[in-house]
């Protein structure tokens, strides 16, 4: 399969830049950055700041643990979502957005309830920080489209 050739290329190589790896490859053009580009959707290979091209050193976590991973560091960083915020943010489907915060919950990482005052929508939030008091935030900062927590505070901003 043109995937594990060129793994092993980007490993003995590596890192090494597209053209170079295609150059060695004896792969025809097309399929060898079509795997190489498969290849670091599937987060095996990455490229550093210059452009190379190196291969992901394990050990490896299985996807729904990572995924857990993930989805804990969300919840530390911007501490509530619904279960849509929440999909969108790990871009994954629904069911598996749902199966996560069940996991989250039922491990007594996350609570859930109505939580946001004059919603019914349901959401999920640190069980640690579960009554604690919120302060305002009287800081101010320039908030650009492009980023993702313009998304989450799209009904406030």
């Amino acid at each position: 399969d043109n995937q594990k050739r060129m793994l092993k290329l980007i490993r003995e190589f590596g890192p090494a830049t597209k053209k170079d790896l295609v150059r060695v490859s004896n792969l025809y053009e097309d399929d060898a950055v079509e795997a190489i580009n498969s290849l670091a959707h599937l987060s095996l290979v990455y490229q550093d700041s210059i452009g190379m091209y190196s291969a992901v050193k394990g050990p490896f976590m299985p996807v729904d643990e990572a995924q857990e991973e993930v989805a804990r560091m969300l919840f530390r960083e911007f501490g509530i979502f619904s279960a849509e915020q929440f999909s969108l943010f790990m871009d994954v489907r629904m069911a598996v957005a749902r199966s996560l915060l069940r996991r989250l919950e039922d491990q007594g990482f996350l609570v859930k309830g109505f939580l946001e005052e004059g919603s019914s929508t349901l959401m999920w939030m640190l069980a640690e920080d579960s009554g604690k008091k919120v302060e305002k935030v009287r800081d101010q900062f320039i908030l650009n489209n492009q980023d993702n927590l313009h998304l989450y505070l799209r009904k406030v901003v």
